[in-house]
């Protein structure tokens, strides 16, 4: 499913560095969606985000914990934003998905020295 850049960059700009109680969830949330989708669920990053979130609802500071997770979340948007804007997300992706493509075809060139021919048709065939 290819992502579409541009509609996560509008949303992203929607938001504000001056939150309140009531848009702090919302905030969170959008990072770690658009964390989801840029890094993956799995990623260090989504795990990151949802980590110092906890943990910045633990603390016992005099500030608002749901204040200080809305400035974190919107630090993160601004964070990835300029990470996509310099082309940065992308070529991790890109260099990703070529790694797993170099393995196929090697894997291939494998299978066709053991003169398992299907096996190299079936693997071609994934990296196409």
């Amino acid at each position: 499913m290819a992502i579409n850049v541009e509609s996560w960059l509008k949303r992203a700009a929607e938001f504000s560095p001056r939150g309140n109680s009531l848009t702090s969830g919302e905030t969170l949330q959008f990072a770690i969606s658009m964390a989801c989708a840029f890094y993956g669920p799995g990623s260090q990053q989504v795990e990151m985000i949802k980590s110092r979130a906890a943990d910045i609802s633990k603390q016992k500071s005099g500030a608002y914990p749901e204040m200080l997770n809305h400035e974190f979340a919107y630090g993160v948007i601004q964070n990835m934003v300029a990470e996509i804007n310099g082309g940065l997300v992308q070529n991790v992706r890109l260099g990703i998905a070529g790694e797993i493509l170099g393995d196929l075809i090697f894997m291939a060139r494998e299978a066709l020295g053991e003169k398992a021919v299907h096996v190299a048709a079936v693997l071609t065939a994934a990296a196409v």
